[in-house]
């Protein structure tokens, strides 16, 4: 039988999302969708079962959808990870 590891998770319900800088987690928690800052002011939507994908995210807001909240994290730049339902976004780069 194959082991399985975190990137072979699905969460069904919601995005698993994590915000890092090179010292801090900065977000760390569900969501319901993301919205990021892509290239020459065009922006990335991220919703649970997207295909999977690495992107690079530039200066701008990054802002976190969860149950009718609404979070806003400035960045200044980054890159992101979407795999099953998990995102990943190490920003300050």
């Amino acid at each position: 039988m194959a082991e399985n590891n975190e990137e072979d998770k699905i969460n069904l319900s919601s995005l698993d999302i994590l915000v890092v800088d090179q010292d801090q987690t900065i977000y760390e928690g569900p969501g319901d969708s993301i919205i990021g800052p892509g290239k020459e002011g065009i922006e990335i939507g991220i919703l649970p079962f997207h295909t999977p994908f690495y992107t690079k995210l530039y200066k701008g807001e990054l802002r976190i959808f969860n149950k009718g909240q609404t979070k806003t994290i400035p960045i200044e730049g980054g890159i992101a990870r979407v795999i099953n339902n998990n995102v990943i976004i190490l920003v300050g780069f």
